[in-house]
């Protein structure tokens, strides 16, 4: 009877414990969830839709204008241990962004620390440029598609494009606070370029904002705008069928920063590294066409790839370019056939910069 006493007595005691323990974790739990609830209001206090001018931070000038919609909501994230999360607060941005076009991307996890104004977002975006794609050479008066240096060594065949992508960040980095987000964007990868912004709560629209900024300039609002550079100049070509003729040619060579209407825009207004089309033309009718080109304008090297047909054979074209002090461009071409096909030196047309790109 006595042990059956101390049993009983001892069964108690555990349940006692057992009772205190699931009294604890309640009780963290309570205070984690009011926690969160405090941090969420305080979240909840800089909601709203901001909208701005943004400029570049290189030269001042007007680059677009943004709004940004922001939104608290929880997240939850997973715990290392177990245990139950209760999640956190973040700042959902829905951004639009008008240069020629409205864009519109989101800036899904932004971080606020309401102690000091702090924020911080990041917005990912897929850039496609530089695999090789279909040459899209146009041909005319019986030339059958080649380049004039020997009547039959290239010719550009329609091909599937190839694909090339990659993912860049748009960071965007500021303080919240009286009413206004004031901060910066740029790319994770080139945070002396990009641009600065003074948004303001309920600023307008960024249509309105930008005509206000850009007075007479109805041209940005038409997507259809593109933006090019011109060159003229010679191409010396490889004697690549024993012709003996390899005399330099007249060539003309464009640049172009195309609209997509994509976040990829973005990229182009606030990163040195463009991506650009790049058309090399004998004639009217004759051309060589890189449609996307990649252009590092800080280092003054652009770099592409097509494919065409070589004297019967599929062949991948490479043009290298160096932009020269007077922002001329020295060019070679290069197959995976042979080698070093031709050498391009082209100059700005007169009158012309190469600010458009």
């Amino acid at each position: 009877m006595q042990n059956l006493s101390k049993y009983t007595s001892f069964s108690f005691a555990l349940l006692a414990l057992a009772l205190v323990g699931c009294g604890k974790d309640k009780n963290l739990e309570e205070y984690q969830r009011d926690k969160l609830q405090q941090n969420l209001g305080l979240y909840k206090s800089v909601e709203g839709t901001y909208s701005g001018i943004v400029r570049s931070k290189t030269d001042n000038r007007v680059i677009g204008a943004m709004q940004i919609s922001l939104t608290a909501q929880t997240r939850n994230k997973p715990s290392n241990d177990g245990q139950l999360s209760i999640g956190s607060p973040v700042l959902v941005g829905n951004v639009q962004f008008l240069d020629q076009d409205i864009i519109n991307v989101v800036a899904p996890d932004g971080f606020y620390d309401p102690n000091t104004g702090l924020y911080n977002s990041q917005i990912e975006i897929t850039r496609t440029a530089g695999g090789a794609t279909n040459g899209g050479g146009s041909s005319g008066g019986g030339s059958g598609g080649n380049p004039p240096n020997n009547g039959g060594g290239y010719n550009n065949t329609p091909v599937a494009p190839g694909q090339g992508a990659e993912r860049e960040l748009i960071v965007l980095t500021g303080r919240l606070g009286n009413g206004n987000l004031v901060g910066d964007m740029q790319t994770q990868n080139y945070p002396e370029y990009g641009g600065r912004f003074e948004l303001v709560r309920n600023g307008g629209t960024v249509r309105d904002l930008l005509r206000q900024a850009r007075p007479g300039d109805r041209r940005r609002e038409d997507s259809d705008v593109e933006k090019v550079t011109s060159y003229s100049g010679t191409t010396r070509f490889t004697d690549l069928n024993g012709s003996g003729d390899a005399r330099p040619r007249p060539v003309r060579v464009t640049l172009t920063r195309q609209t997509y209407n994509t976040a990829e825009d973005i990229l182009d207004l606030i990163s040195p590294v463009r991506v650009v089309q790049a058309s090399i033309n004998y004639s009217d009718s004759l051309r060589l066409l890189f449609p996307k080109a990649i252009f590092d304008t800080r280092q003054g090297y652009l770099t592409a790839q097509t494919l065409l047909t070589l004297n019967g054979q599929l062949n991948q074209m490479t043009i290298n370019c160096r932009e020269q002090d007077d922002k001329s461009l020295y060019c070679t071409h290069l197959t995976s056939a042979g080698g070093e096909a031709a050498i391009t030196e082209v100059t700005l047309d007169k009158g012309r910069s190469r600010d458009p790109i």
